[in-house]
């Protein structure tokens, strides 16, 4: 038989001294990027438009490495994409 030591949680509802107005979500696209490979990458971004193409790739990476927490990881991030540049990802060679 299942005994339980404490009561069941009450349904969640609304906190009361909130607003209704207030509770509701508000959604702003801030745009898409996406990294299609061989150093290429599509932005859409509202203001602007799209873009596209290497230039793209660049930019992707730029904001991938400084997106990162530490110092330490943007370093690494960046070297491992200078890495990969000079020698490729076939690691099957090694």
């Amino acid at each position: 038989m299942n005994t339980f030591l404490h009561k069941p949680l009450p349904p969640l509802r609304a906190h009361p001294h909130i607003h209704p107005q207030h509770q509701t979500h508000s959604y702003k696209h801030k745009g898409s990027a996406a990294y299609v490979g061989s150093d290429r990458a599509v932005f859409d971004v509202p203001v602007m438009g799209a873009i596209m193409g290497t230039g793209a790739g660049v930019l992707w990476k730029g904001f991938e490495t400084w997106s990162q927490i530490s110092w330490r990881n943007q370093f690494l991030v960046a070297l491992d994409w200078g890495r990969t540049k000079i020698f490729g990802r076939d690691i099957s060679r090694v």
